[in-house]
């Protein structure tokens, strides 16, 4: 367990001059500081953090924006996960994810939660869905197909919500699903390239990366 701190200072500026064409950010957070600073606490048994193969991996962060720090807004954000690896023979691991956001007060665009920018719902463009809550819950295959080559099948489901105690009555769900081809670059180092192809409510999306997605 530990502290954490959460910075980002934004400058907005339209190049073209053209507002009608930008999908600006409100006004008052167009030039704005985001500080924020709360505990965070974890739980670990991987065999691997870069390449699972059994454990559990748990995490909690709760972050409050601070002014004294310089933050320009009051809020609050808090996110929850865990990861569960479960090998189903010798050459084949089965990976599931859950995890939920919720922010509370005056929260910033670029603060709410969201998809497409981290390990949920492969398939979402980056920030297209984003409110004041969301969860996911995600399984994959892993299976090793035989020299540095492996292979993945992943579905997933999640959604996005006004509040998180509007989750389950008033979530937008959004499926997800994909298969992706690993390689091993180096014998002795257990770390994939990882090449996914994911489908959501829009179309595929391709995504390539280090190490598995979660």
């Amino acid at each position: 367990m530990g502290l954490r701190w959460r910075f980002a200072d934004s400058r907005w500026k339209n190049p073209r001059g053209d507002v009608d064409q930008v999908a600006a950010p409100p006004e008052e957070e167009l030039d704005s500081t985001l500080s924020m600073i709360g505990p965070t606490v974890s739980y670990d048994t991987r065999d691997s953090a870069l390449q699972p193969h059994s454990g559990t991996y748990a995490a909690a962060t709760w972050l409050v924006g601070a002014g004294f720090l310089g933050n320009s807004f009051g809020h609050t954000r808090l996110q929850v996960l865990g990861n569960w690896y479960v090998p189903m023979r010798k050459t084949t691991v089965l990976a599931t994810r859950v995890a939920t956001c919720a922010v509370t007060g005056h929260v910033p665009f670029n603060n709410l939660c969201d998809f497409g920018s981290g390990a949920d719902l492969r398939g979402y463009e980056s920030g297209r869905y984003r409110d004041r809550a969301s969860w996911a819950a995600q399984a994959e295959v892993r299976q090793h197909l035989g020299g540095r080559f492996g292979g993945v099948a992943f579905f997933g489901v999640g959604g996005i919500a006004p509040s998180f105690g509007h989750v389950l009555d008033d979530s937008t769900l959004l499926p997800s699903a994909g298969l992706g081809v690993r390689y091993q670059p180096f014998r002795k180092n257990d770390v994939n390239l990882r090449l996914d192809v994911a489908v959501g409510w829009h179309g595929p999306g391709l995504y390539l990366g280090i190490a598995e997605a979660f």
